[in-house]
This record gives structure tokens, C-alpha cells and sequence, in this order.
């Protein structure tokens, strides 16, 4: 993915989730993931739900 504004790559996961159980999961995944600060992990820039995926 690129972003539009200033053209920087970043790299897109999208996951299709089945159960509101499910989702909870990778909820607590991506607070995991926004709250890390370190150079061998990768830095999660925005996470959004729509039509029963998760971006």
C-alpha cells in the first residue's frame, strides 16, 4: 500500500473474521502491536474494521 499524501510504502494485511470472539483476538493483537516500539518490530500504523474484515 502506499500512502497518497506522501508516497511512503507500508506493507497491508487483511483478515477476514468469521466470529465477534475472533475479532476480539486480533483486537488484542493490535494493541499489543500499537503499543511496541522497537526496530526489529514492525510498526503498526492504523488498523480499521469494514464489511466484516479487518484492515
Amino acid at each position: 500500500a502506499q500512502n497518497k499524501q506522501t508516497g511512503i510504502l507500508a506493507a497491508a494485511k487483511v483478515i477476514d473474521t468469521k466470529t465477534e470472539e475472533e475479532l476480539e483476538d486480533y483486537m488484542v493483537e493490535i494493541d499489543i502491536l500499537a503499543s511496541c516500539d522497537h526496530q526489529y518490530i514492525v510498526k503498526l500504523l492504523d488498523a480499521f474494521y469494514y464489511e466484516s474484515k479487518l484492515w
